[in-house]
């Protein structure tokens, strides 16, 4: 999982990893998205921007390890 507010660097972060580790990497915009997402399936990894609008992202990492430490 990717995070980032910024759609084109997100997708490019996904791409390359995706690309280099020949696994799926989903990219999000919206950290609130990711949360829900992580829930439904919890991700091996999550990267993420720490300024975003909506939820910064020391506080997305602390929400998603209260649903799986």
């Amino acid at each position: 999982m990717v995070v980032d507010d910024e759609p084109e660097i997100a997708e490019a972060v996904a791409y390359m990893l995706s690309t280099i580790t020949d696994h799926h990497v989903e990219p999000f915009i919206d950290p609130c998205l990711a949360i829900g997402a992580f829930q439904d399936n919890p991700y091996h990894l999550v990267l993420t921007d720490l300024r975003m609008p909506k939820i910064e992202g020391l506080e997305l990492i602390r929400q998603i390890k209260e649903i799986q430490p």
